[in-house]
């Protein structure tokens, strides 16, 4: 399962919009028009006091680009993303919350879960519906062992050969138990997946997902679960032989934050393995051979820097790992990014334009502080002047924001930190 991270954040943007909410008269103080009330119930439409509630923009779930390096594995799991990037609240002893218009929901209570994903209001007659609907898949070694942290990824089963699949959905890494529990199945796009004969006319409908170890080269190892709303189920994989890689990337002052990936030699895209971040190091997992080292490539950023390696056969629990370095004239410029306010432009996706073109790195991404890095090439000339400019972000007011502004003096394999600089609109 192998789609570049672009690709699975292009495939998940849904095909919905927004519905308009009215209001009444009252002679009653008004709440916030910018908000609504949500009733948090189960599926026999009782309401669940307390119930925990994240909730994120709709738009900003929609658009993923944002989402950091760490939460990249659960990119395909809503419930996931709302947990672990949106706002906790909890809702009242009579099971109602308020939250901002076009919010997209993820809820929890006593074991049931479920998501709301925006688009359209959920206020009146509407509601966010828990139930216990869940998908358990647990990763063994070929002793029985589970094991940890190791990224797991779906797709529906649609009669497309193991070999020709181009991947699927990331949903999370597996916890201490070797175990990812996917809770709200429901929200998982998963028939946008589909390829092979669904892609016919008049397709059958799909009746199985199946669940794979994402990594490169990995032969098929895949369990299948039912796509019936409300069935839950448990699958349990048994681990190929695999290296776990570690690529190394550089930093001056602080992260070069950007997508971090394996690929083929060959440039065959359904090979590709994406990196997952632990603590800031990245590790991907690439099948083993006995006989031979096995070559991959990796790419730090999708334009900016590459380089060639031969992964050999280790031994459980080794890492390989894989340094890549900075030419040694290119040049690093960091800035804070913050909003008109001073707030820091956390987690902003921004495209990056410079005017001498000579710019090794396209896409940034802010970190929560709004720190940012960008490398240039040595051709640059002394004087430049670069613009972000924001493609998406968790603070959706700032979607279409930039900063223009000129870097004099520069010099090649010379960083520089140029300070605070102000989106504006």
């Amino acid at each position: 399962m192998r789609w570049s991270l672009r690709d699975v954040v292009l495939c998940l943007l849904p095909c919905v919009t927004p519905a308009c909410t009215g209001s009444t008269r009252s002679s009653a103080p008004q709440p916030d028009p910018d908000t609504v009330l949500v009733r948090v119930v189960d599926r026999a439409n009782q309401p669940l006091p307390r119930a925990v509630v994240w909730t994120l923009p709709g738009e900003a779930l929609n658009k993923r680009l944002w989402v950091p390096d760490e939460a990249l594995p659960y990119l395909g799991n809503p419930h996931e993303l709302l947990r672990r990037l949106g706002t906790r609240q909890l809702a009242d002893a009579q099971g109602t919350v308020r939250v901002p218009r076009d919010s997209a929901m993820a809820g929890e209570h006593e074991g049931l879960a479920g998501v709301f994903e925006g688009g359209e209001t959920v206020a009146g007659n509407g509601a966010l519906v828990l139930d216990d609907w869940r998908w358990t898949v647990c990763v063994e070694d070929r002793e029985g062992k589970p094991v940890v942290g190791v990224p797991i990824g779906c797709t529906p089963e649609d009669g497309t050969p193991h070999e020709e699949r181009g991947g699927g959905l990331p949903l999370g890494l597996t916890d201490a138990k070797g175990c990812l529990v996917v809770k709200a199945p429901g929200s998982l796009h998963v028939t946008r997946y589909a390829r092979g004969s669904s892609a016919a006319p008049d397709p059958p409908p799909l009746e199985f997902v199946v669940f794979e170890v994402e990594g490169m080269y990995l032969p098929d190892h895949g369990q299948k679960l039912s796509l019936k709303e409300g069935e839950s189920g448990r699958v349990t994989l048994t681990l190929p032989p695999v290296v776990r890689v570690e690529v190394r990337v550089p930093d001056w002052n602080g992260p070069i934050s950007d997508i971090v990936s394996l690929t083929s030699p060959k440039g065959l895209w359904r090979d590709d393995a994406q990196c997952w971040n632990e603590m800031g190091r990245h590790f991907a997992l690439v099948r083993a051979e006995a006989k031979y080292p096995v070559p991959v490539v990796a790419w730090f950023g999708e334009y900016m820097m590459r380089t060639s390696a031969r992964v050999p056969n280790l031994a459980p629990g080794e890492t390989f790992p894989i340094q890549m370095e900075l030419d040694e004239a290119d040049i690093v410029v960091r800035a804070r990014l913050q909003d008109e306010l001073g707030n820091p432009a956390s987690h902003c996706a921004l495209l990056l334009s410079v005017a001498s073109q000579q710019r090794r790195t396209i896409f940034v991404h802010a970190d929560r502080d709004g720190r940012v890095a960008t490398v240039l090439y040595a051709k640059t000339t002394k004087d430049d002047e670069l613009t972000f400019r924001v493609i998406a972000s968790p603070n959706t007011k700032l979607i279409g924001a930039k900063v223009t502004w000129s870097v004099k003096g520069l010099q090649p394999g010379k960083h520089r930190d140029v300070g605070a600089l102000t989106l504006r609109r």
